[in-house]
């Protein structure tokens, strides 16, 4: 069952990634390039989870947390 979810978590990792970065390229608009900027964030944050480590987990607590500022 964990399995399902991790290649389900790892896909939607993927796609954030590529789908904030990509999108963000051409923005010229600086609220909408942050927005993007954000979704590619998140992606990084997804694959600590997918890892399934306490270490990976740790560090995507981190991230998120510090995005805040």
């Amino acid at each position: 069952m964990i399995g399902q979810w991790r290649q389900i978590v790892v896909f939607l990792a993927v796609v954030s990634t590529l789908l904030g970065s990509f999108a963000a390229i051409g923005q010229t608009n600086i609220k909408r390039l942050m927005a993007y900027s954000s979704i590619g964030h998140m992606g990084f944050v997804l694959i600590g989870l997918a890892a399934g480590t306490e270490d990976a987990i740790r560090a995507s607590l981190f991230i998120s947390s510090s995005m805040r500022s």
